[in-house]
């Protein structure tokens, strides 16, 4: 239903989101939204610098496009 709020998942300390939309390449938008219910620290990265962190770090890259995906 229309603005009805469905919790799909609770983030832990040291989780992160949003990975799949830049990993997908197709920069894509995402139908969902994010809501804290404590304080929370973000970091933003753009498309450009994950990229960028991924070829440099090959395990990283596998791990979320694979295991991360889980």
């Amino acid at each position: 239903t229309a603005g009805e709020e469905i919790v799909l998942a609770r983030l832990e300390n040291g989780s992160y989101f949003g990975e799949q939309a830049l990993l997908d390449g197709k920069h894509k938008r995402r139908n969902a939204s994010v809501r804290a219910v404590t304080d929370t620290h973000l970091i933003k990265i753009s498309h450009r610098d994950l990229y960028q962190i991924l070829e440099s770090n090959k395990e990283l890259k596998y791990y979320l496009q694979t295991i991360g995906r889980n």
